[in-house]
């Protein structure tokens, strides 16, 4: 899929043309060089198989890069896996990426969440870390070509583990929840049964201990050293257009 993909999207010219006659003209010299040093050495068929082994492709490197994919929130009693992110990852497994879609603690078939609903929410880019150690045992994936592609509190989640990692992810955010903390939970609690009651209560007990500003992923955007392509409906009813203006405008003036 890959090799037939990079054709299709190769612009034709006597440089695309020349560049597998080239290849395949190296290969026979190289095939026929180690043909005859294997005839010098050999008289029976070790010499055909040195000559084949010469000059064929090394694919046992071959890894293909990795798509993690952040979703946004969805309530447990409805969430599947795949909720939120399957038709990305259709089109980007179509495209020869591997992709991983989490399901987080407390959803799917994962181990449960922490009943502590703000020590649950901190976990999450702790996850996503803990993933990276797991793509060197993934067969056939580049451990070290990763992307993100990161949809409303998925993209917080993706902001959080470039601060905190500082590592070069390539990441498409998709309106991503961006406003400090603790707005960026108030903000959806009148969906909630109570109104949100119980977790206003959280946030004050809270407040009394720590510095929200701290718990902010706007405070450390100057960690980030990845490159980021920001995607946001003007008409998006879930997640505010400013926000996202608001971080992109932060990015922009830290040279992001």
């Amino acid at each position: 899929i890959i090799v037939f993909n990079a054709v299709l999207r190769s612009p034709l010219s006597w440089t695309t043309i020349s560049l597998p006659i080239v290849t395949l003209a190296l290969s026979c010299i190289i095939c026929a060089f180690f043909y005859l040093l294997g005839r010098y050495l050999w008289r029976d068929s070790r010499k055909n198989a040195l000559g084949f082994i010469a000059g064929e492709a090394n694919t046992g490197y071959f890894g293909l890069p990795v798509a993690i994919l952040l979703r946004g929130w969805v309530d447990e009693g409805i969430y599947q896996t795949g909720v939120g992110t399957k038709s990305t990852a259709d089109f980007l497994a179509n495209n020869g990426f591997i992709t991983l879609a989490p399901d987080f603690l407390g959803y799917g078939s994962s181990d449960d969440a922490s009943q502590d609903i703000l020590l649950s929410r901190f976990n999450k880019p702790i996850e996503i870390i803990s993933l990276f150690t797991s793509l060197e045992t993934l067969e056939k994936a580049e451990s070290q070509k990763v992307v993100f592609w990161a949809h409303s509190n998925g993209g917080q989640i993706a902001l959080s583990v470039l601060e905190i990692t500082g590592r070069k992810i390539p990441t498409s955010l998709w309106a991503p929840v961006s406003t400090p903390f603790p707005e960026s939970i108030l903000y959806f609690a009148s969906e909630m049964p109570d109104g949100g009651k119980k977790l206003n209560e959280i946030i004050d007990a809270f407040k009394t201990k720590y510095h929200a500003e701290d718990f902010s992923v706007k405070s450390y955007l100057d960690k980030i050293s990845s490159p980021i392509i920001l995607h946001q409906g003007q008409k998006d009813e879930a997640v505010p257009p400013a926000w996202s203006e608001d971080l992109a405008r932060e990015l922009k003036k830290l040279n992001k």
